[in-house]
């Protein structure tokens, strides 16, 4: 007696499992690999930002009138620093969204709810937006309503880099 089993539907679902596997994998790496550099460009946005505002007060203090010659170049260059360091971490949070992506397959997936100054996440991403708007001829305008106001705080319980995507994809 002959028997035949059919082991393709087996073989299929073992092949993508594998498949499977290996896409998280190199998605893991990638998403390190870009972590990494990600890092270094942050801290020295964040360190140049310093060093602008260091040679603002030594201008200041060694030639007072050479002060208001450079004093609008440099506070551009310090809040070029700023956006510089604002993108980088929105880029380092794209990189973790691939981390997020293999986290949701395995069902490991956690939201970071932390208390956060929503005004402040909403400057930082119209600061990182608004040289592209005003190129487009976009005027970015930010209105709170029952934040803030009477005494009212603007801290909200939420996961921040979330609505930093939010609000960035709007």
């Amino acid at each position: 007696m002959l028997q035949v089993i059919d082991t393709s539907a087996s073989i299929l679902l073992s092949e993508e499992k594998a498949n499977s596997h290996m896409l998280e994998m190199i998605n893991a790496c990638i998403s390190h690999e870009l972590r990494n550099p990600l890092n270094s460009i942050i801290a020295q946005s964040m360190e140049n930002g310093d060093l602008y505002q260091e040679m603002k007060d030594i201008v200041a203090v060694a030639h007072p009138n050479a002060l208001q010659l450079i004093d609008g170049k440099l506070d551009q260059l310090v809040e070029s620093a700023k956006i510089e360091e604002a993108s980088a971490s929105v880029m380092k949070f794209l990189v973790q969204d691939f981390l997020d992506y293999a986290q949701i397959k395995s069902d490991k997936f956690r939201k970071n709810i932390t208390q956060f100054d929503i005004r402040t996440v909403v400057d930082k991403v119209m600061s990182i937006q608004m040289r592209q708007a005003s190129l487009s001829g976009v005027v970015l305008q930010a209105k709170f309503t029952g934040f803030g106001e009477d005494g009212r705080s603007s801290l909200i319980n939420a996961d921040e880099g979330r609505i930093v995507q939010i609000l960035l994809n709007l």
